[in-house]
C-alpha cells in the first residue's frame, strides 16, 4: 500500500511539473516577443536610415550633375545659372532637415537603443568565445555556440552595417563643396549660399561630433566603428 508520504511527494512531483512547464512557456513566450521586438526596430531602424540617406544621395547627384552640365556649357570659367538657384536651395534644406531628424532621432531613442544592443551582445560573445576556446567541450555544444556566435554576428552587421553607408552619404558633400563654391558668383545673393556651404564645408570635414546615429551618446557609427564592434 502507499502511505501517506510517498502521496504527498507524489503530488508535490506533480504539482512541480506544472509549474515547470508553466515557466518555461512564459520564459520562452517573452524570449519570442523580445525577438519580434528586435526584429521590428532593425527593420525599422534600417529602412528609416536607408530612406534618409536616399534623398541625401539623390539630392548629390542633382549638384553632380549640375556641376557637370555647367562645366560642359564653359569649361573656362563655369558658374551656376541664376534659374538652378532653387535646386542649389533644396540640397541644402533637404541636407539640414535629414539631418537634424537623424541627430534628434539619435539623441532621443536609436542612439541609447545601440547602446544597449552593445552591452548585451559584448559579454555574451565573451562567455561563448572563452567557452570554446578554453573550455573543453563537447562537439555539439560547440557547434551550438558557434552557431549562436555567428547568427549575433550577423544581426550586429544587420544592425551597424547600414548606418555606417548612411553616415558616408550624409558626409558625401563635402565632396562637391569645394567644386561648387567657385561657381556660385555673379548676384549678391550667391553669398549667403556661399556661407552656408561654407559653414556645411566646415561640419562635415572637422573631428567634431559627426552626423550620424550613435551608439549612446557620443560614438558615431562609421565603418571603423562597425569593424571595432
Amino acid at each position: 500500500m502507499i502511505n501517506a508520504k510517498q502521496m504527498d511527494t507524489s503530488a508535490l512531483a506533480w504539482h512541480a511539473y506544472v509549474w515547470v512547464n508553466c515557466e518555461y512557456f512564459i520564459v520562452n513566450y517573452l524570449a519570442f516577443q523580445c525577438l519580434q521586438t528586435g526584429i521590428f526596430f532593425i527593420m525599422f531602424t534600417t529602412i528609416l536610415t536607408i530612406i534618409n540617406a536616399g534623398h541625401v544621395n539623390e539630392t548629390n547627384r542633382t549638384i553632380w550633375k549640375l556641376i557637370g552640365k555647367c562645366r560642359a556649357n564653359n569649361s573656362m570659367l563655369p558658374s551656376i545659372p541664376l534659374s538652378c538657384r532653387m535646386i542649389i536651395a533644396n540640397q541644402l534644406r533637404e541636407h539640414n532637415r535629414i539631418t537634424c531628424i537623424v541627430i534628434a532621432s539619435s539623441r532621443e531613442l536609436f542612439g541609447y537603443i545601440n547602446y544597449i544592443f552593445l552591452l548585451t551582445n559584448i559579454p555574451i560573445n565573451i562567455i561563448i568565445l572563452r567557452r570554446n576556446l578554453f573550455e573543453k567541450q563537447i562537439l555539439q555544444d560547440q557547434i551550438l555556440l558557434w552557431i549562436i556566435a555567428f547568427t549575433q554576428f550577423l544581426v550586429s552587421l544587420i544592425v551597424f552595417i547600414p548606418p555606417s553607408w548612411c553616415t558616408k552619404v550624409y558626409h558625401s558633400p563635402a565632396k562637391f563643396i569645394p567644386i561648387l563654391q567657385p561657381m556660385l558668383r555673379g548676384p549678391s545673393f550667391w553669398i549667403r549660399y556661399k556661407m552656408k556651404y561654407e559653414d556645411l564645408y566646415h561640419r562635415l570635414i572637422d573631428n567634431g561630433p559627426k552626423l550620424a546615429l550613435t551608439i549612446g551618446p557620443m560614438r558615431a557609427i562609421t565603418y571603423m566603428t562597425s569593424f571595432e564592434v
